[in-house]
């Protein structure tokens, strides 16, 4: 078989050509995520400074007990928040801006009354589909439900083999009293 080689360089050239804006873009949307991030663990910061430590620190590792660091765990979570919030961010903008993009995209190409049925379309398939589906939160829900159970028997389990093994020392030490 003999392949055209013609256009290769013409379509790399394309797809180069398109990759390198979407590229640069997607750097610069985790540079925003990233420095939002970082701004959000600021103002916690400086709000747990002011609320927390500037009054009384050791009364925070008193609630928490002694072998704690209050310290420690709530940088631990201010960096998960600011974290997941720039990604939810993150996240949402680039879902509607990529929405945005393709229907603008879609409307010039369909025109507005084929875009208009498609997306009635989707949307209705999409009703009949959840009313036939299952709910994911009765599916959430019952996982939840399976774990704690399985947690509360692994709990107890822990809780009776201690108890057997203070017994068991228990009923040791009675026999070498009575020899």
């Amino acid at each position: 078989t003999h392949k055209e080689w013609t256009k290769l360089f013409a379509g790399t050239v394309d797809l180069a050509l398109y990759c390198i804006p979407a590229s640069m873009l997607g750097k610069l949307m985790t540079s925003i995520t990233l420095k939002l991030g970082l701004s959000i663990r600021s103002s916690l910061v400086s709000y747990y400074e002011q609320r927390y430590l500037s009054t009384s620190p050791y009364l925070l590792s008193y609630i928490m007990g002694s072998n704690q660091h209050p310290d420690q765990f709530i940088t631990y979570d201010m960096e998960k928040f600011s974290a997941a919030f720039a990604d939810l961010y993150n996240t949402i903008l680039w879902s509607v801006g990529g929405v945005g993009v393709l229907s603008m995209s879609l409307m010039t190409k369909m025109g507005y009354k084929q875009f208009l049925m498609a997306i009635s379309y989707s949307y209705i398939s999409r009703r009949i589909i959840t009313i036939l589906s299952p709910s994911f939160t009765d599916l959430v829900h019952r996982i939840q439900f399976e774990e704690t159970k399985w947690r509360a028997t692994h709990s107890k389990i822990a809780e009776y083999s201690e108890e057997i093994t203070i017994l068991n020392n228990n009923n040791n030490n009675q026999d070498h009293d009575t020899d």
